[in-house]
Formats: C-alpha cells, sequence, structure tokens
C-alpha cells in the first residue's frame, strides 16, 4: 500500500475521507458528455463520489512531487514546466482543497465554496493529470 492509501484509510482520516464524499456527492451527480471524466474507474471507484476520487488523484501527485523534489533547494533548480504544472494543480485544486480543510476543522463548506468546487474539479483533475504526467517523464529521464 502506498503512503497515501495508509494516511488516508488510517482510522484518523477515514472520516474526513468520507465526508469529502458527502460534501461533494453533487459533484458525481453531473455529468459532462462531451469532457468524460479523466481518472480511469475500476469497479470499486464507481462507488467513490468523483470529487473524492479527484482529490485522491491530486493527493497522491503532490506526495509525488514531495518524493521527487524533497528538498526546497532541489525545486528550485527542477524543470521549469514542472515548478508551472504544480502550481497550476495548486490553483486549480484551491477550493476542493479549502473544502476538505474546512471539513477537517469541524466546519461545513459553505454552498459557495461548493459550487466553486464543482465548477473547477475538472481543471483540478486536468492539472493533477499534466503534473503527474511531467513527474512520469522527469523521473523517467532521471533514471538514464
Amino acid at each position: 500500500m502506498n503512503n497515501i492509501t495508509e494516511f488516508v484509510f488510517t482510522s484518523k482520516w477515514l472520516i474526513p475521507s468520507i465526508l469529502i464524499g458527502l460534501l461533494t456527492t453533487g459533484c458525481a451527480s453531473i455529468s459532462d458528455t462531451q469532457n468524460p471524466p479523466l481518472i480511469d474507474a475500476d469497479r470499486h471507484a464507481e462507488d467513490i463520489p468523483r470529487a473524492e476520487r479527484v482529490f485522491l488523484y491530486q493527493s497522491r501527485v503532490a506526495n509525488a512531487m514531495l518524493d521527487h523534489y524533497p528538498l526546497l533547494e532541489v525545486l528550485e533548480n527542477a524543470d521549469p514546466s514542472v515548478v508551472d504544472a504544480e502550481a497550476r494543480m495548486t490553483e486549480s485544486c484551491s477550493p476542493l482543497t479549502q473544502a476538505v480543510l474546512a471539513h477537517m476543522g469541524g466546519e461545513r463548506a459553505s454552498l459557495g465554496l461548493r459550487m466553486r468546487v464543482m465548477t473547477t474539479l475538472d481543471d483540478c483533475e486536468r492539472a493533477a493529470r499534466a503534473l503527474d504526467e511531467l513527474l512520469q517523464v522527469t523521473a523517467v529521464a532521471d533514471s538514464i
């Protein structure tokens, strides 16, 4: 099991991750037939609300970024496209992250925040996918 999976499924984080799903249930029911979801679904993923899947994916990508660039000095020398992609992901996923932090703080996300989560979910997922692909290319290049 990878670190994020262990992190999310420890008893301390299970309830927040479930609440994310409850907070964003509306996101899972909105369908865009012209732009299908980018995250590959397996048999069990269909039971998880899309916003929760995107948050978990974005979190795994953020962890991969930290694994690849563990020190600020290393990040300062990183490929500018990776740094830009990470900034885009951080910005695009900000509403989703804010909703999670609100929940973890014992608050309910405002209706406005929940609407922002719904309207930015595709952008967050695309930005996470773009960074993930850059990190994979960078990892391959580093191993040569």
